[in-house]
């Protein structure tokens, strides 16, 4: 018998210490700092919950989801019926536009753990827009102008993004014009409220390349204030390496391939006068595999060199010529030397890109 109450002693016990426990129910889970300047650098909004269970708590701690904000919190038992706070502190030095932050608060109550959010809009001071949106279309400010998208094998696809902020007190309309097919770009949000920020989301289809190589875009962006005011409008660029894709080629294709073999990597054309007309070297490239070699694209970027091939496919065993053609007239005048780069794309696929230099001196 007495086993027998001990057992039903500690049930009941048991019972009770489940039952008996902190509540924590807050009274906000959000707080909304409006809208506020840079210079004010930290905000600090207070969040309450009241304990609604029958057993004291604690809260144990408070853990922010960015460096940007910081918690502070009763560390006091919270009796039943007692209320205890949260503080919420936003840095905004150097974080223009909205925001909106998750904060964890953990406690010896039920929930464990509380999520409980910040949120506000911070009016950026001239000289953190100018750093951090230094290209200018009209009120809207970008981040940078330029989209380098790096390697993609031809026929993938890929997203890349600009960053913008609406610097003035009306609403501006973002559009685009002058838009090459295989790039699509789009505003998030597309009507972008006064003082927040926005993204262009870029998509770029590489199975619509004309190059090999390197393939450069261009678009505009036009940012029109919905009041009717002055707007602006920008370009922005695009770069795509656009590269073969040999990874289906099965071990008796790689080893019939064509085999790309250049005589030297570098021209040299000696000392150019910006007095003569343009000058010429020539470049040997042998095809020493099996499979006719395809000369994909030789090119330079250097102003006033010019790349041109005597015919484009190779048989097994043959070779034929580069042409690289240097214009003094149309390089720099700030250019005393010439170092440029060609690039030799071809069906290879040990070696689809090679490169050669071309050097030689200019003279004033």
């Amino acid at each position: 018998m007495r086993r027998v109450l001990l057992a039903l002693a500690s049930l009941a016990c048991c019972a009770f210490a489940s039952v008996a426990q902190g509540r924590v129910s807050w009274i906000e889970t959000v707080h909304d700092f409006g809208t506020f300047s840079e210079s004010v650098g930290k905000v600090t909004g207070v969040m309450r919950f009241v304990n609604t269970g029958d057993s004291a708590l604690v809260i144990t701690r408070v853990r922010p989801t960015c460096g940007c904000t910081a918690g502070d919190f009763s560390r006091n038992p919270v009796k039943p019926g007692d209320t205890a706070t949260v503080t919420l502190t936003y840095t905004a030095i150097g974080r223009p536009g909205e925001f909106c932050k998750d904060v964890y608060v953990y406690t010896t109550g039920q929930p464990r753990r509380s999520v409980v959010s910040i949120k506000g809009k911070v009016i950026g001071s001239v000289a953190t827009v100018s750093e951090q949106y230094p290209v200018a279309v009209g009120p809207l400010r970008l981040d940078r102008s330029s989209i380098p998208l790096g390697d993609i094998t031809r026929g993938k696809t890929r997203m890349a993004y600009l960053s913008g902020y609406n610097t003035s007190t009306d609403s501006v309309r973002v559009t685009f014009s002058g838009v090459t097919p295989g790039i699509i770009p789009q505003a998030l949000p597309q009507v972008v409220a006064p003082g927040s920020t926005m993204t262009v989301t870029v998509f770029y289809d590489s199975g619509n390349a004309p190059l090999w190589g390197l393939n450069a875009y261009s678009f505009g962006i036009t940012a029109t204030p919905v009041g009717g005011g002055k707007g602006g409008a920008a370009e922005a660029s695009v770069m795509a390496m656009v590269k073969e894709d040999f990874s289906r080629l099965t071990p008796k294709q790689r080893a019939c391939a064509p085999v790309d073999l250049l005589e030297a990597d570098r021209l040299d054309f000696g000392t150019v006068s910006r007095h003569d007309g343009p000058v010429q070297r020539k470049l040997t490239i042998t095809n020493t595999g099996r499979e006719p070699l395809v000369v994909r694209r030789a090119y330079s970027l250097w102003p006033g060199v010019m790349v041109a091939v005597k015919g484009s496919k190779i048989k097994s065993g043959r070779s034929t010529e580069i042409i690289v053609t240097v214009s003094p007239d149309k390089i720099d005048p700030a250019d005393k030397a010439l170092n440029a780069t060609i690039s030799v794309i071809t069906n290879d696929p040990l070696n689809p890109v090679q490169t050669v230099r071309a050097v030689g001196l200019l003279p004033q």
